[in-house]
């Protein structure tokens, strides 16, 4: 795809908020969404590691994608993990509570030169339009996922 223009896609994606900015991962990478489980705390070289969670008996690493972004979010009993597959292990990404489907066209962007020059705008795929909200996807191929 060329990333210099605007494009109307026909998409299907996963969107979530932390502290009012909507993201999103595109459905194709997402296993399941479920409540936030007990969440067992371990050490790590990772300061975004929230922890462990039991999975259908697999243990599962949690990101901590608030934590990532400068914001400390409670879990709570509607805190959301979204569990993604990488390189066939299953991983979990803490997120909030206010969730939902995007379907149908969406415009896309590129990200603006400005956008580029900030930390961590590697984390960011594009820029999607749904007519009412700026939606940021993830780069599910950034290092924090990985």
């Amino acid at each position: 795809m060329d990333k210099t223009v605007s494009q109307i896609l026909q998409i299907e994606h996963f969107s979530f908020h932390i502290q009012n900015q909507p993201y999103c991962i595109p459905l194709e990478h997402i296993h399941e969404v479920i409540p936030a489980p007990y969440i067992t705390k371990i050490p790590s070289h990772n300061e975004f590691v929230k922890g462990i969670i039991n999975y259908r008996g697999i243990i599962v690493e949690l990101l901590d994608f608030p934590l990532f972004l400068g914001f400390d979010e409670p879990v709570n009993s509607f805190t959301k993990i979204i569990i993604y597959k990488k390189e066939n292990l299953l991983k979990g990404i803490l997120i909030g509570k206010k969730v939902r489907i995007l379907r149908g066209l969406i415009q896309t962007f590129p990200l603006p030169i400005l956008f580029k020059n900030m930390p961590n705008s590697l984390l960011i795929q594009q820029v999607l339009w749904d007519e009412h909200t700026l939606f940021y996807e993830l780069n599910m191929n950034h290092h924090l996922f990985s």
